[in-house]
């Protein structure tokens, strides 16, 4: 079994239902359940957002803000119902073909290629300063500090 399909084995697919997108937090990363749209997550988020696999939902159902007293429970849980979690679809790599890799491309020398014009101004798009002294330079009569 390949590295990636191992990684898989422990993802869920979790489909929001609902009409509302869903967000959910674990670990410091966001995640969006959008109406309709399969979500392959760690079961750990899975877990945490939905508590998939429990039977006690009342965490989870606080943590959405679904039911934030006894009297919104019933219709939390019927929110919660419209959630399904599916095994993820296995991963199938493309066989290989025969005799056909990567083509070079024509003159290809791993160099960079000459500098596209982008339509900018040349000079780095800024006026020159006027002529006139330099810094360090005296502007005025011998003698005179220059601040």
């Amino acid at each position: 079994m390949s590295a990636m399909m191992e990684d898989r084995m422990n993802y869920i697919r979790v489909t929001n239902g609902n009409e509302k997108t869903v967000h959910g937090r674990y670990a410091g990363r966001d995640y969006v359940f959008k109406p309709g749209v399969p979500l392959d997550v760690p079961e750990e988020v899975a877990r945490h957002v939905f508590d998939f696999g429990r039977e006690d939902k009342t965490q989870a159902l606080n943590r959405l803000g679904w039911a934030k007293s006894s009297d919104e429970m019933d219709v939390a849980l019927k929110m919660l119902a419209k959630i399904s979690f599916e095994d993820p679809p296995e991963l199938i790599e493309a066989p290989k073909e025969k005799g056909k890799g990567r083509k070079a491309l024509p003159h290809s020398t791993g160099a960079a290629g000459p500098p596209a014009h982008a339509g900018g101004t040349e000079g780095g798009g800024f006026n020159s300063p006027p002529n006139g002294p330099r810094i360090g330079e005296a502007e005025s009569a011998e003698g005179e500090d220059n601040f």
